[in-house]
């Protein structure tokens, strides 16, 4: 079995949820001009939970679906700093947010009591 190393470039249908492979050169274009590559981006308290679209497959020619769309929380310590979930799909990135989000809010309700 060989494994594929190549990088695959993807951007996003009109409807900003299904990804559609393209060339490097189209991808870079596309990437400039595009807010469709924010999914969503949270404040709680003073840390910012963001999921984004990659638009490259971050599967390394790991096979299987491409991964193309990653969630990060962003704070003014260390606290997530090794946060950093990964999805094959648009729902799975929503999904993925929405259970970040309720992460950071529970440790800092918590932490506020």
């Amino acid at each position: 079995m060989t494994t594929d190393f190549r990088i695959r470039y993807w951007t996003l249908d009109p409807d900003g949820k299904t990804p559609v492979e393209t060339d490097r050169d189209t991808w870079a274009a596309w990437f400039e001009q595009t807010d469709k590559r924010i999914v969503y981006q949270t404040m709680v308290d003073e840390y910012q939970v963001s999921t984004v679209f990659l638009g490259m497959d971050h599967s390394f020619g790991g096979g299987g679906p491409p991964v193309l769309w990653e969630t990060m929380i962003f704070g003014p310590d260390d606290t997530y700093e090794d946060f950093q979930q990964r999805y094959v799909s648009y729902d799975d990135a929503v999904a993925g947010h929405t259970q970040a989000v309720t992460h950071v809010r529970k440790r800092h309700d918590g932490e506020s009591k």
